[in-house]
C-alpha cells in the first residue's frame, strides 16, 4: 500500500541494485579467543560508559558474540559487523575502545581509548575489512506531491 501510495503521488520510480559495500567480518584472532567463558548459571549482565571523550567502556556478563554485535559494537562503526568467529558460548568480558563513526571535527585525544579494530585484539578477537552484497534501493524519478484527491 505505502508503495503503491507513494508512487501515485510522488511519481516514485525505484529499482533495485545489489551492490557490494564495505563491513567486518569479526573473526578470532591468530593467538585465539582470551574470552573467560560465563559459567552456565550466570545471568546476563551489561554496562557502557563512557571513557575519555569519544570512548565507549563496555563491561559484560554472559553475553554472546552476536548480542555484543547487534547491540554495541554495530552502532560504533560506519559498517555492518557479521560473526565469523564460529564461538557459541556466552562471555564475561570487559573492553574499551574509541568510537569510529565519531562527529567530523571531534578527533579523538590522547586520553581516548584505542580504536574498536585495536581494542578487540584484547580479547583475541580480530575486525577484518570486507566487502558484502546488499539490496540497494535506487530512486530513478520522483516529483513533488500531486494534489489531495
Amino acid at each position: 500500500m505505502l508503495q503503491t501510495l507513494l508512487a501515485e503521488r510522488f511519481q516514485l520510480r525505484v529499482h533495485h541494485v545489489q551492490k557490494d559495500l564495505p563491513i567486518y567480518n569479526l573473526v578470532v584472532g591468530k593467538g585465539g579467543p582470551k574470552l573467560k567463558e560465563s559459567p552456565a548459571d550466570a545471568k546476563f549482565d551489561f554496562n557502557a560508559s563512557a571513557a575519555g571523550r569519544l570512548g565507549v567502556r563496555i563491561t559484560a556478563t554472559h553475553m554472546m558474540m552476536q548480542e555484543l554485535i547487534d547491540h554495541q559494537l554495530g552502532s560504533y562503526t560506519d559498517r555492518p559487523i557479521f560473526d565469523k568467529t564460529g564461538l557459541t558460548a556466552a562471555y564475561d568480558f570487559s573492553l574499551q575502545f574509541t568510537v569510529e563513526n565519531y562527529p567530523v571535527g571531534r578527533e579523538p585525544g590522547p586520553n581516548d581509548p584505542p580504536a574498536l579494530i585495536t581494542a578487540v585484539q584484547d580479547l583475541g578477537l580480530k575486525l577484518e575489512p570486507g566487502t558484502a552484497s546488499f539490496d540497494t534501493v535506487v530512486i530513478d524519478h520522483a516529483a513533488r506531491p500531486s494534489a489531495d484527491r
